[in-house]
């Protein structure tokens, strides 16, 4: 059978570096705190790493190779930060909604995955290898260039390793004559293929699939919840009267306005200014030009929030500050 190379088809346009770049974007925007946030926390953290190893991924990625029966430690560490990646991007794509079909080349990488990682079982689902009729495939031995046997035999001197791929039908009729030499190889019982495989292509693969992944999501349109406005209707009854409690219903389900329960407490600026108004309001020594000041500073606060609240342009934590400190501070 004629051996297989594993070449992209596809040149990365992007440098590793800006794919990490719009990989942290998405993931800052995206990665929401109260769903699934220890899930997509993980996964990112493997995504970016996946990255990083593959675009440092140097022509020794195999090791040695495995001519004792056994893999270098290297070669266990690609198939599985391969794995990791590839199950990281699947994840993603189900949790946000994106398909992408993957090329052959990353399917090859696939098979190559599940020849390191799992001979020793029969394994049947090799699928690009064009094995489809035997019962079972088996990790041969992985040779690096320059070794004798590689250069020897083969002359595929742009590529890094030749991966023997061992194939059985498992024919158990065998009804021929036992002097028949050539039974075996006229009914292609077994079938031995070579595949040559680079770190240079590896990672232009793992590169472009990482590419497709991020133009994906940044061609969605972004998923922006509105915010539910403060009603201008109870505004005026809100600062003219400087009902703290109509506010503080509006704001105490929601995350924007500074509102939080804690150990089933409830915490707000707002606490702060309500308790100095009413101690202002009900002392009977405070002067009414001081009560008539502390009330015009705190409605001009409150106003100045209200209309920045129902902005969509204003990130939550740029609101005005309800903290008496700051409304207060050109005072103390």
């Amino acid at each position: 059978m004629n051996p297989i190379h594993v070449e992209a088809s596809y040149e990365v346009t992007k440098s590793a570096i800006q794919l990490e770049e719009e990989l942290n974007a998405i993931i800052n925007s995206r990665v929401d705190k109260k769903k699934y946030a220890n899930t997509k926390a993980g996964l990112s953290w493997i995504l970016r790493g996946g990255v990083r190893y593959f675009t440092n991924l140097d022509s020794n990625f195999l090791g040695k190779g495995n001519e004792s029966g056994i893999p270098s430690m290297e070669a266990d560490h690609f198939a599985n930060n391969f794995y990791r990646l590839s199950n990281t991007l699947d994840y993603l794509s189900k949790l946000w909604n994106i398909n992408i079909d993957n090329s052959k080349e990353w399917n090859l990488l696939e098979d190559i995955r599940t020849l390191i990682v799992h001979s020793g079982e029969q394994l049947s689902n090799i699928k690009l290898l064009g094995i489809k009729d035997y019962k079972d495939a088996q990790l041969g031995r992985i040779l690096k260039k320059n070794k004798r046997t590689f250069s020897q035999l083969f002359k595929e001197s742009d590529f890094d390793y030749q991966i023997q791929v061992w194939t059985d039908k498992h024919d158990a009729t065998k009804n021929h004559s036992e002097n028949e030499v050539d039974y075996d190889e006229r009914k292609q019982n077994f079938r031995d293929i070579d595949v040559y495989i680079d770190a240079q292509n590896v990672k232009q693969i793992i590169l472009e699939r990482v590419e497709q992944f991020v133009s994906c999501i940044n061609a969605q349109k972004p998923q922006i919840k509105p915010i539910k406005k403060l009603p201008e209707a109870i505004k005026k009854q809100v600062l003219d009267d400087l009902n703290f409690y109509k506010l503080e219903e509006l704001l105490r389900s929601k995350c924007r306005g500074g509102y939080f329960v804690e150990n089933e407490e409830s915490y707000w600026y707002g606490f702060g200014l309500e308790n100095l108004w009413d101690y202002v309001f009900n002392a009977y020594d405070i002067p009414n030009n001081v009560r008539k000041k502390v009330k015009e500073i705190i409605q001009e606060r409150l106003g100045e929030f209200w209309n920045a609240y129902n902005d969509s342009t204003i990130e939550a934590n740029e609101l005005p500050s309800l903290d008496i400190r700051d409304v207060f501070k050109s005072y103390t």
